[in-house]
């Protein structure tokens, strides 16, 4: 989101949209050539302030009259997941006034990699009512249920609902190895901590027990 939020604040991309003779010449060249991070196939479209197409990097899209749009002209982003979606859209703004819209869409297995991107786990993936798994960024990462802490097939994982009335949870897992990995940094860190409490009250009790000290 950080990254499309950047584009959207590009004097090139916001002169574009004013720029009704001249921005042919170098605004298609700048949208076709962006590189945003996650997936290749990510599709990016600006719309003016209506939701009409201005240009892409795929086939023309138009958003007028889609209720989300209304509603991201007067927010900064807004992200929507439902099942083979994940959009992201950010207005475009000059002067105070909201001229348009960048948007990104990405589509299947490119929405488990997109959400993964900015996860520090190993896998990720994207549950329908729960059990019905609909991508997952790691082959042998199937979780079979969203509730709660979970630990089965050598994953340690942990879902949380998401989207939009869609019954979509998203599934965080870390590797059997990786997990316990962390338990014993843990497990040495909390080691030291009660080592360091322990010399603490040591000294304390010490200061305690010599009043003429």
């Amino acid at each position: 989101k950080q990254s499309l939020q950047s584009v959207a604040m590009n004097d090139l991309v916001i002169n574009g949209l004013v720029d009704l003779q001249s921005r042919e010449q170098y605004l298609p060249t700048f949208i076709r050539s962006l590189r945003l991070p996650g997936p290749a196939g990510a599709e990016i479209t600006v719309v003016d302030y209506k939701g009409r197409y201005i240009v892409g990097n795929g086939a023309p899209r138009e958003f007028q009259g889609a209720r989300w749009f209304a509603e991201t002209l007067d927010r900064e982003a807004t992200v929507v997941l439902r099942p083979g979606l994940l959009r992201l859209a950010v207005p475009i703004r000059y002067q105070n006034s909201t001229e348009g819209m960048i948007v990104v869409e990405y589509h299947d297995q490119d929405v488990a990699k997109a959400m993964a991107l900015s996860a520090s786990v190993d896998a990720i993936a994207l549950l329908h009512q729960g059990t019905h798994v609909l991508f997952s960024s790691q082959e042998t990462f199937r979780p079979t249920s969203a509730g709660g802490i979970a630990y089965a097939q050598d994953w340690l994982s942990v879902g949380r609902p998401v989207g939009d009335g869609h019954d979509l949870t998203v599934v965080v897992g870390l590797s059997r190895q990786n997990a316990e990995s962390a338990l014993r940094s843990f497990d040495t860190a909390l080691g030291s901590v009660i080592k360091i409490a322990l010399v603490a009250v040591l000294n304390a009790y010490k200061d305690l027990a010599s009043p003429w000290k």
